[in-house]
């Protein structure tokens, strides 16, 4: 292969400007200079495409760009086009041929067999990755080079998923540091990405191309979510184009959320659906969607179907199931071992070892140094947290900190919110016109207009005294008692079935003092405020402002609001407002109550 000597090449019939010799050598052979697709505009590093005068800084990403936006002039590449034979796509790639293959079900020649076992793959680097996994034995039959973990006997033919293997291992990840501040990152795109929202004034230093908001600050890497954001603000949600279904009034962004939308709730009308169709290949499931990823999350729910590959979670008493390999790899991270997930200063058992690091700052912060995860200290008290989100609660807690608090505003009115959900939820009650600004998922009451982006909607079900009977109700297998939540079920199974606690899939928190166990930690809390005993252990809660005690954290927020009105922005929990006074509460149910005193009992005069 001839070396690159930094010395250019010219074309003296279309000035095409090549690296080496051999590259103009090519070019000349195609004798089409003047219909060549690309020139040299600015550099060598440059590739214009003379169509729509977009630039490249490859001729690889040039050519496939117009292989995509420009067929017309295909012919006049020179590099070899992969054309699939069942339909009309096109690639410069062999490797995407074959994977786009395997969109046709009725095409199986381009699979290849494990020799070894019954399973199957389209790239012959995935069957590779799969004997090197399940067959160690046979490992020197793969050709290509294996990439090994130096923390355990993890072995990988894919360098990214070594990489991102090598994250199990805490102390083996290099951390990128922020020199403008004591954050660490994991990532460089990561600290990257810390650079341009926390520290906007010194974004040279960023590599990656940065896209930015035309009505505000707002910036990001990804393209995608520069057009989520732009539908937060009015003037660019004008000049979007929503697809409005022909049966009801609902409106979509895109054509497979309008498909989805017609297979559920107007399925009638499926024949007028345009986009492709995935169904279940199980004859008794009836499962349609418009998006390839959302049938590969529900094959899952069929453990029998051979089709697809499900992992499943090898923890005898676990049930997770997935056909994607990432998340399995995430879920492993829940099962610790006893010694990771047991503390070694007390009794305490966590699910997560980022749960017992947290536990260790605050109970025991003596064994501070043992945890090697991002600490967040807090600058006004000793508080500590491995949680950048209690992190940022605490701080509502100190009036200094609460002045310099960031509120999210509400573009269609004056209300400010803390919380990005907070502010979703807002504006899918109060300003339903402005409804496709809301990139979260948004749950739709099939008896009234009721809407939310909150897990509450079972709660609002309830209120339709007709519909109570259609709701999904979780039935006690060994007294066939029925409950409306999974966790008042599993509470339960602790108070009158102990003898199968096993089957409680949550987090037992186990009183002290008695034999008593429920799996929430609020309500642990509250019982052992009735042992005498308890009482010099508890650790009290003191109101900045004049210094009273609590011990409940919600009951310090109470106080605050009714006392401390001035200082009502360091409250985290939702706070509700009466319509009619300045009465305020964080109990829905006061203020229900507060109404019906006081306003009901006036109009009534």
């Amino acid at each position: 292969m001839e070396a690159d000597t930094g010395e250019s090449f010219i074309c003296y019939n279309c000035g095409y400007i090549a690296r080496t010799k051999r590259t103009l050598i090519k070019h000349i052979k195609v004798g089409n200079c003047n219909l060549t697709t690309y020139t040299s505009a600015h550099s060598a590093n440059v590739y214009v495409c003379i169509q729509c005068s977009k630039e490249f800084d490859k001729k690889g990403n040039l050519d496939s760009h117009i292989v995509k936006k420009h067929p017309e002039i295909v012919p006049t590449l020179s590099c070899k086009i992969y054309i699939c034979e069942v339909c009309n796509y096109k690639t410069l790639r062999k490797c995407n041929l074959n994977r786009h293959i395997l969109t046709h079900q009725d095409n199986s020649n381009y699979k290849l067999n494990c020799p070894h076992c019954n399973a199957t793959y389209g790239e012959r680097k995935g069957l590779d990755d799969h004997i090197v996994k399940k067959h160690p034995e046979f490992m020197k039959s793969v050709k290509r080079s294996i990439y090994e973990c130096r923390n355990c006997p993890y072995k990988t033919v894919f360098k990214s998923r070594l990489d991102e293997h090598s994250m199990v291992h805490s102390d083996a990840v290099a951390m990128h540091k922020c020199i403008h501040c004591l954050g660490t990152f994991k990532t460089g795109r990561a600290l990257e990405y810390h650079i341009v929202i926390k520290h906007p004034e010194v974004t040279t230093s960023v590599t990656r191309k940065i896209h930015q908001c035309p009505y505000c600050s707002f910036r990001t890497f990804r393209k995608e979510k520069l057009q989520t954001h732009l539908l937060k603000h009015p003037d660019a949600v004008a000049n979007i184009k929503l697809i409005e279904c022909e049966y009801c009034n609902d409106v979509f962004r895109r054509n497979t959320s309008l498909g989805d939308h017609m297979i559920q709730n107007h399925p009638e009308h499926m024949s007028g659906v345009t986009c492709k169709i995935y169904e279940c290949p199980v004859p008794t499931c009836n499962y349609r969607t418009t998006t390839k990823y959302n049938l590969v999350k529900h094959m899952p729910t069929h453990p029998n179907i051979t089709n697809y590959k499900v992992n499943a979670c090898p923890v005898p008493t676990c049930n997770y199931r997935t056909t994607t390999k990432r998340y399995m790899v995430s879920h492993m991270k829940t099962h610790q071992d006893d010694k990771s997930s047991s503390c070694v200063h007390c009794n305490a058992i966590f699910k997560q070892r980022k749960s017992l690091d947290d536990h260790i700052l605050k109970k025991h912060p003596k064994f501070a140094e043992s945890v090697k995860r991002v600490i967040y200290e807090c600058p006004y008290c000793p508080n500590k947290t491995v949680y950048k989100w209690k992190h940022d609660d605490h701080l509502l807690v100190h009036p200094d900190a609460a002045h310099k608090l960031v509120l999210l505003k509400c573009m269609h009115c004056e209300s400010t919110f803390k919380i990005k959900r907070e502010l979703d939820d807002h504006i899918v009650r109060k300003h339903p016109e402005f409804m496709a600004s809301v990139t979260r998922k948004i749950h739709q009451c099939p008896y009234c207009p009721y809407r939310t982006v909150k897990s509450t909607l079972d709660k609002h079900l309830m209120k339709h005294r007709d519909d109570v009977s259609s709701t999904k109700l979780r039935t006690c297998r060994h007294c066939n008692k029925s409950f409306k939540q999974k966790e008042s079920l599993d509470n339960h199974m602790l108070k009158e079935h102990p003898e199968f606690t096993e089957s409680v899939t949550r987090n037992v928190h186990q009183c002290p003092y008695c034999p008593y166990r429920n799996v929430r930690k609020v309500a642990l809390d509250r019982h052992i405020t009735t042992h005498p005993e308890a009482d010099s252990s508890i650790t009290l809660i003191t109101c900045e402002h004049c210094n009273k005690s609590f011990k409940r954290k919600q009951s310090l927020h109470d106080h605050i609001i009714r006392k401390h009105p001035d200082f009502i922005s360091s409250v985290t929990a939702k706070i509700h407002e009466c319509a009619h006074c300045p009465y305020k509460t964080m109990r829905r149910n006061d203020l229900k109550l507060h109404e019906t005193t006081h306003h009901d009992a006036s109009t009534s005069q």
